[in-house]
Formats: C-alpha cells, structure tokens, sequence
C-alpha cells in the first residue's frame, strides 16, 4: 500500500516511518522515563502530527501510555506533553479549513461497515487479499495463506505462548487497536474519515505485537511455520505488484505521452474530473472551455471513460479516431464535423466539465506573452540599463498580433500587452518618474490578465 500511494507523491510512506520511530521511542521512554527520551519521542511525535491528520491517534495512545507510566513524575510528563498539545491545536485550525473545502467528504459517502470491512479483510491477511481498497485484489489465494499463517500463529500463543512476552506484546497491541477503533467510534458521528489508507500507521503497532507473540512461542515449529506463511503471501504480493499493470497506479505519463500533442484545439472531458489535475502535471494545459470556440476533436480520457469495446453511440458527422486502454486509463478521441464547436446547452449536457487544449500553436503565443512581460519585469528591475533595452518593447511582441482563433482570451491580452508596450517604450525615451508609474500599473494590469 506505501508502494502503491507513493506513487502519487503522497505522504502515507514518511507517516508510517515516523509513527514507526514514534513507537519505538515511546517504549524506550517506557522502559527508561527520562527527559531525553521524552524530547527524542516528543520530536518524533511532532513530526507525525504534522505529516498527517490520523497521525494524531498514535500520538495519542502513546501519550497515554506514557501518563500512565509517569504517573509519579507527572511535571516531566506534563512538559513533555506541551509542544504536543500546541502542535494539537496548530492541526486542528488546518482540519478546520480542510473541513470547509469539502474534499474529504466523499468517504462517508460509503457505508462504514464496507470500509471496516476492507480494513479488517487488509489487517486479516496482512495485506496479502486485499492491497488496498481502491486497488484490485491480488491474484491466487495468497491472501488465504496470510490468514492460515496468522492463525498458526494465534494457535501457537494459546497453546504453547510464553506468558511474561504475550503479555509484552499487549502494549503495540493496545496503541494499534486505538489507532483503528477511536476513528471509527468517531465515525458514527459527523467526523467520518475512517478510510485504510488513514489507518497505515496501525500497521507498524500491529506487526510489532505479531511479532513480540511469534517470538513468544516456545514450540519453534509453530513459529515458523505461522512467520513463513505470512512472508511467502506477501513476497507473492509484492512479485505480483512489480508485473501485473493491473495492480499498479494507473499509467496516466504513458497514456497522455500516447495522446501526444494537439495540433489543432481539441475538447476534454476528464472521467471522473478531479483526475483532471492529473492532466494539467503531465503538461497538457486544460482551461474552461468557452462556447463557440471551434475545435477539431473530442477526448473522453480516464478510468470512467467508455472502454473500446463499449459503443459511443456518436452522432452524425462524429467519427472515431481511436480507441484505446493502457491499464486503467481509457481514452476515446473522436473527430469532430468541421467547424464544430460546443454551446452551452451541450456543455451543459455533457454530465461533465468540458475543457479546451488549445493548439501548439496558441500555447506558443502564451509563452510568448508571458516571455515578454517577465522580460519587461526583469528590465523595469535593472535601472538606467534596462530602460534602454526596454525600447524594443514595441518590437519584443510583433509576432502576438496574430491572434490564434482557439485562445478565446488572447484578443483581451493582446490589447493589454500593447498598451504596456506602448507605456515602456514611453517610459525608455523619457525616463521620468510619471511615464515609469503609467508603465509599471499597465504592467501589472498585463500580467494579471
């Protein structure tokens, strides 16, 4: 699952690591209570709850344990505890603005007894059935033998379990059952983001008290038999990760590299759209399309798209240029009667944002545009010396007049581009202080344009 996140950049790798050091310096602490210990756990803590919101109910199991242990060195504790409540109520701020977006409420959209059920299905087969809930299952049985190795291991500690370890093991058992069940107690009420992919850092808790209870056993045997199953199941999973792209992120640098470049404006409609961030990284530049604006094609692009064996139903006059899939990704490209270009009632129509890639060609005017007026920036910036140079202003966008048809704003730009032109050709000839604040006002107006 880290694997599987880390590929979109997100922070769910650097949250288990940490709340693995966390968990480590709380029983250091545990066994030895001293300031530095604390500091070192307190540092650690820290960085968790700033990594991740879900970081806070490790942090705060851990806190407890450590109360309770300190009891009888409670202004040690309690100092310790300080830069941990402050960073508390830091995050609490930022979970309040989060709030307010609405991005997170999706997941109580889904009954939280499925999404119980995917946590218990990952914890029960140590991630061997079930990688992750947006993710297909491994092939084969693996995620069965996971659950026969850890019921050895079960069987092992009742049978034949070293009391004094078993009952070592509670402590990480206890932090990783708190980190699982408080989010999930909390979502029967209006704080519902109890989601596997929050839960990662229970993981780290819970293999340590699997393995504190597999070292408990006294009959080798059990031991490695249970241990075995459990690392075969998940050395399959990983093999099986590293070569079947359906257990993989889908391949959106592949597909859009595919796609390849518009030579002409085409239309995109992104399924589902928040994908279309996506998109935008991967340098195909998408802004809102404007009805009118003619375009020579169509892009259904995403996991929801049509798959090619599905019929688009296309009306007359549309036809198909290829359909294609490479793993999850889907993309139709359709051709469109020429001289097409979308209304707004058929943008309205169409159940998803419609968006616009301009062609190369305007995409080259932007970066013309933006070229010139950076430069003009920089110019403005260098004095006497860059007055001069600033003469040719006129010149510098000679090659914008050509406005490209695709680019619904560029008349607008081009009319503030001239005017700022205009002003710094004014202000190079004279170079007083009134022709310079004209100038560097119909700069700003250009570049916010």
């Amino acid at each position: 699952m880290l694997i599987w996140y880390s590929q979109e950049a997100r922070a769910y790798a650097l949250m288990a690591f940490l709340a693995a050091g966390s968990l480590w310096l709380c029983l250091r602490a545990r066994r030895e209570l001293t300031g530095a210990h604390m500091a070192a756990w307190v540092a650690c803590a820290v960085l968790l709850l700033l990594t991740h919101y879900f970081g806070v109910f490790v942090v705060a199991a851990e806190a407890g344990l450590l109360v309770w242990v300190g009891r009888h060195r409670l202004a040690l504790v309690t100092a310790a505890l300080l830069p941990i409540a402050l960073t508390g109520v830091l995050e609490l701020i930022l979970f309040a603005g989060d709030q307010k977006s609405g991005r997170p409420t999706w997941i109580a959209s889904v009954a939280i007894t499925s999404r119980l059920g995917d946590v218990l299905h990952e914890l029960g087969t140590a991630n061997a059935g079930l990688i992750s809930s947006n993710s297909s299952a491994p092939h084969w049985h693996w995620g069965l033998v996971a659950l026969v190795g850890l019921v050895v291991l079960l069987v092992g500690c009742f049978v034949a379990g070293d009391r004094r370890l078993l009952r070592l093991s509670l402590v990480p058992l206890t932090i990783a059952l708190a980190t699982v069940g408080v989010p999930f107690l909390l979502g029967a009420g209006p704080v519902d983001y109890f989601k596997d992919r929050n839960l990662i850092a229970a993981w780290l808790p819970f293999a340590v008290a699997m393995g504190v209870a597999a070292a408990a056993i006294r009959r080798p045997a059990w031991r490695w038999i249970g241990v075995g199953l459990v690392m075969l199941s998940g050395l399959a999973v990983t093999a099986q990760v590293g070569n079947d792209l359906d257990l993989q992120r889908a391949a959106w640098r592949q597909a859009l590299t595919r796609l390849g470049p518009p030579r002409s404006a085409r239309a995109i409609i992104v399924k589902p759209d928040y994908n279309r961030q996506v998109i935008d990284f991967y340098g195909h530049s998408l802004i809102a399309m404007t009805p009118g604006v003619p375009v020579s094609e169509i892009d259904l692009i995403g996991p929801e798209a049509p798959p090619p064996g599905r019929p688009l139903g296309l009306p007359s006059g549309f036809r198909v240029i290829r359909r294609w899939q490479l793993q999850q990704v889907v993309v139709d490209q359709v051709a469109t009667p020429p001289g097409f270009s979308y209304s707004a009632a058929q943008q309205a129509g169409a159940g998803y944002p419609v968006y616009l890639e301009p062609s190369l060609s305007a995409q080259r005017w932007v970066t013309t545009y933006i070229r010139a007026l950076t430069g003009w920036e920089s110019d403005l910036r260098r004095g006497r010396a860059g007055r001069y140079l600033l003469a040719r202003a006129e010149q510098d966008i000679e090659t914008l007049t050509a406005v490209p048809a695709d680019l619904p704003t560029a008349p607008h730009l081009l009319k503030l581009i001239q005017a700022a032109a205009a002003r710094a050709a004014a202000y190079a000839q004279t170079g007083d202080a009134t022709s310079r604040q004209e100038f560097t006002r119909t700069l700003r107006i250009a570049v916010a344009g």
